[in-house]
């Protein structure tokens, strides 16, 4: 399955490892973390305004995304296939014998 995470980029579903909502703006984890991996060329800007952060899985190495595209549109498109997150979290717990997996959604907000 792929996800399309906006500006014509493809990404397949099991490569997503996390994705949160920054909309209301970032935290200082996230901020930290995001800086880290600007500083080693691993983050891609796919919208002037993003709207959610996702971190990807391509090859050895975490790719964090800023899309335009809201989290609840990215997760209902994970969630067209309903064994998604099982299969992600028993394949790492395979290659790593313990799962990282997270799956981060705003609830309730109405927006």
């Amino acid at each position: 399955m792929v996800i399309h995470l906006g500006a014509n980029v493809a990404m397949g579903a099991e490569q997503i490892l996390l994705c949160t909502d920054i909309t209301r703006g970032w935290t200082a984890d996230t901020e930290n973390l995001v800086r880290g991996m600007r500083e080693k060329h691993l983050v891609r800007r796919l919208s002037d305004t993003p709207k959610t952060l996702v971190l990807c899985r391509e090859g050895k190495r975490t790719v964090c995304y800023l899309t335009g595209v809201g989290l609840r549109t990215l997760s209902a498109r994970m969630r067209e296939d309903r064994g998604f997150f099982l299969r992600l979290m028993d394949r790492e717990r395979q290659e790593t014998g313990q799962s990282e997996v997270q799956h981060v959604e705003r609830i309730g907000s109405g927006a």
